[in-house]
């Protein structure tokens, strides 16, 4: 068949091959021009990563245009990147740069779909992507998350949120559709394969729980949350783990919900395994003291459970122990149980690292602008050359604290206190560092007590008064007061009050020096006080204007002694009808005053109705002994005033005065935290007598007994309630007492990281009081007529607030006398705004 071609292929050959030459020589640098020699990306290239872009593009550089792949380009990064692209070939010397312009379209809505509008509202608060926002599939999905997590801490188990985005005008509207389901309350928790564990116990370590009102469940629903589930069983498995069952596991069996799975039980599995127990105990390690000494310290025994909360709180103990004999790195722990191969018991070895003894080499002081530097150094028990005592630095770090001069724009303590190497291996410094926050304070304070009642008015309060330290002008006074560069910086304290009240009114000018001609380390300390308080009876009313110099000294750390002088104008205003004293007033008893009140010549009233001047000394002795200056938890604390008015100072009032007061604290039980329950005694003993020319103790010179303040304070009974009532008030004595005993329990604790402890923010108190009033230190009613109470309370002291207590106390009396007047309910309230 190809013969008869033959002849007209050799005719035509030529022509053939001329035109394939010349359109090939000719088309050959035509498509050598049209390769692409750079791509370029223009517009909102901050919208995508272009070169993310680059890598999924059909046109590539080196190669040769071609326009059908750019249209698949084009429909690539639109689909794909959620950006318009307009991609325009451009001729360039050697061939085609691709110039490709990005449009981004935004997020112009958000759509919530299966909820109403108020729940959607909140929502949009916790969304990643905003609005006109890059649309982004990854964060669309970070932000269903966000809402599956808010709705299931609400309870919604089975929630499920569909996020995708819907085109609009000039972009996209960003959707999520919400399949809440049910919400899912725990109706019960099971645990199966317990033999020896209690299920209240591992109840009790469960954050999920059943309803607390099993008729009013609804109420008190607790919801199933997945995420608190499984925490929950990690601590269980803990717990089990502390407990010694070390071979313990404990897993979710089963979930059982019910019809309509509003409401699920609960099954955990628990394999128990066998109890570990104490066989052994060793230290390892220690050098500067004998074995003997730290296995004394361990409280765990060999029998005992193997329990690590009890392991650590001995380990705390042993490096306790070291840190308090200069070995503050020493470092305690507990080596790997050796397990006994017959039994399950395990041997328990404590290694200490003791390091070296150290020795204080100076204390430095940073931070302070205004505040000298004696002021922070004199409050340091710790003494260069000192082998440094952590409890010695504890209680430092506590007086710091307690002068309340370091704070940060929150009103939280700021102070930092830290131990830092020398060259020397043996020798440390001291480092406190500190950030002083305003320590003059111009406040409108507001109090409520059922002692004292309302109160409200104007105070201002220089913690950290320098009186040497003028401003600059009279003009500039408030300015410079307020901002600290006036009278700051030496440490002084000056308080200024003008506090109104129901029941009482105090009006006062009070200025302390504590370390008077900078005598260190044992103070003498001075202080002034200009006073005017104003007391509200039911019938009566008094007026005590005066001034309180005072000078004290302590000798040690322990033991202080005071002596003041004071000057006062006293003002009895009463209604004679109210207090004419007849036979009816004795028919209720009188507690012993009846002799007294029945002669004219000694009534408490009439004899100082007006005014009356009043000098005196005062002197007082105190002695303690405690763990720590505030909140302690061990030790003693004791005091003996001492008032004589009259003789030579030429007083009005001639009267002698003695209160004797102590409190004895004891730990009952310590927590494996190191917080203690604590047992409280505290008692008062208090005379007063006559003298000189006087017939009669004057009414406003007596000693009263209630309430929760005062030197004889008893719970349950209103503020000076106890005893014999005159016109509706009490008349008080010439003797009384009062004892209580507390017990304290820690129930709202956080962390100091300066002194390495916790430190109790909310405790509960149990009580029980007694007290007397009599007419007379040796009237037998002093106590064969005491009054008892018991009750309950708690005490808040937020460090935010600067250590400020707030006290609630419920009392019930258990004896009381005629005209006693009861409250059950006492509290005592102080806040600064």
């Amino acid at each position: 068949m190809s013969l008869p071609c033959t002849a007209a292929w050799r005719a035509f050959a030529p022509v053939v091959f001329f035109l394939v030459g010349f359109f090939v020589s000719d088309y050959a640098p035509a498509q050598e021009s049209r390769k692409v020699v750079e791509i370029e990306f223009q517009g909102d290239v901050d919208a995508v990563n272009p070169s993310e872009i680059s890598e999924n593009l059909k046109t590539r550089v080196g190669e040769l245009y071609d326009e059908a792949k750019g249209n698949q380009d084009f429909h690539m990064i639109k689909e794909k990147f959620h950006v318009n692209a307009y991609i325009q070939p451009q001729d360039v010397p050697g061939g085609v740069k691709v110039v490709i312009y990005l449009e981004a379209s935004r997020i112009q809505e958000f759509c919530f779909r299966g909820i109403d509008d108020s729940e959607a509202e909140k929502l949009r608060s916790i969304l990643g992507l905003g609005e006109y926002a890059l649309p982004d599939q990854d964060l669309l999905m970070s932000d269903a998350a966000r809402i599956e997590d808010h709705f299931k801490e609400d309870g919604y188990y089975f929630i499920e949120v569909k996020p995708l985005l819907e085109p609009v005008e000039n972009g996209y509207r960003a959707v999520f559709d919400v399949l809440k389901g049910e919400d899912v309350s725990v109706e019960a928790i099971n645990f199966s394969g317990l033999t020896h564990l209690d299920d209240g116990d591992l109840r009790s370590v469960m954050t999920l729980g059943e309803p607390r009102f099993y008729n009013f469940k609804w109420l008190f629903p607790d919801k199933l949350r997945k995420d608190i589930l499984n925490t929950d069983i990690n601590e269980l498995n803990r717990y089990l783990q502390e407990e010694g069952y070390l071979d313990a596991r404990v897993s979710l069996d089963s979930l059982v919900f019910n019809d309509v799975y509003d409401e699920v039980e609960i099954n955990i599995l628990v394999q128990e395994g066998e109890r570990y127990f104490i066989g052994n105990i060793d230290v390892e390690g220690c050098r500067a003291f004998f074995p003997e000494q730290l296995e004394e310290l361990v409280t765990i025994e060999r029998g005992d459970p193997y329990q690590k909360l009890r392991i650590k709180k001995d380990i705390r103990l042993i490096r306790r122990f070291y840190m308090d004999r200069g070995y503050i790195r020493a470092e305690v722990r507990d080596l790997d149980p050796v397990y006994d191969e017959e039994s399950p018991q395990v041997d328990l070895i404590f290694r200490v690292d003791e390091g070296e003894q150290k020795t204080l080499r100076d204390v430095i002081i940073s931070g302070n602008v205004s505040t000298q530097d004696k002021v922070i150094r004199r409050e340091i028990t710790l003494y260069p050359g000192d082998i440094i005592d952590w409890g010695e630095y504890q209680w430092s770090g506590q007086k710091l604290l307690g002068l309340q001069y370091f704070r940060d724009e929150k009103g939280a303590p700021a102070l930092d206190m830290i131990f830092r190497p020398t060259d020397d291996p043996a020798l440390e410094d001291l480092l406190i560092d500190v950030e002083e926050g305003g320590s003059g304070f111009f406040t409108f304070t507001v109090g409520l007590s059922t002692d004292t009642g309302i109160i409200g008015g104007i105070n201002v309060d220089k913690h950290n008064f320098d009186i040497s330290d003028p401003p600059s002008s009279l003009w500039a006074f408030p300015t410079e007061f307020f901002s600290n560069d006036a009278f700051h910086g030496a440490g002084q304290g000056l308080t200024l009050s003008a506090i109104p009240g129901t029941h009482q009114s105090t009006y006062r000018i009070f200025f302390r020096e504590p370390y008077l001609f900078d005598t260190q380390p044992y103070p003498v300390s001075f202080s002034l006080d200009v006073f005017r308080r104003s007391n509200y009876f039911s019938d009566y009313k008094q007026r005590r204007v005066g001034v309180n110099p005072v000078l004290g000294k302590r000798w040690s750390k322990e033991f202080y002694t005071s002596l003041g002088f004071k000057s006062e104008l006293i003002n009895l205003n009463y209604d004679d009808d109210v207090f004419s004293v007849d036979d009816s007033f004795f028919e209720h008893g009188s507690n012993g005053l009846g002799q007294a009140l029945t002669d004219p010549e000694n009534h408490i009233f009439t004899d100082y109705d007006g005014k009356n001047g009043m000098r005196s000394l005062q002197g007082r002795v105190s002695y303690s002994d405690l763990d720590k200056p505030f909140e302690p938890t061990f030790g003693y604390m004791s005091s003996l005033d001492y008032e004589y008015s009259g003789g030579f100072m030429g007083s009005d009032i001639e009267i002698s005065r003695a209160i004797a007061s102590g409190r004895f604290f004891v730990p009952a039980i310590e927590l494996d935290s190191g917080l203690k329950h604590v047992i409280l005694f505290k008692g008062s003993f208090g005379w007063v007598e006559e003298h000189g020319s006087m017939n009669e103790v004057p009414i406003f010179e007596r000693l009263f007994a209630g309430g929760v303040t005062g030197a004889f304070p008893l719970r349950g009974f209103r503020w000076r309630g106890v005893g014999p009532h005159i016109g509706g008030d009490t008349v008080g004595g010439k003797a009384a007492l009062s004892f209580a005993t507390e017990y304290s329990i820690p129930i709202v604790s956080e962390y100091n990281r300066l002194l390495d402890t916790e430190e109790t923010m909310l405790k509960g108190i149990l009580f029980f009081d007694g007290g007397s009033v009599a007419e007379d230190i040796h009237d037998s009613d002093l106590f064969h007529h005491i009054r008892t109470s018991y009750g309950a309370g708690i005490k808040l002291s937020l460090p935010v607030l600067g250590g400020i207590p707030i006290s609630l106390f419920y009392g019930i009396p258990l004896k009381r006398y005629p005209d006693d007047e009861r409250r059950s309910f006492n509290i005592n309230i102080s806040k600064f705004f």
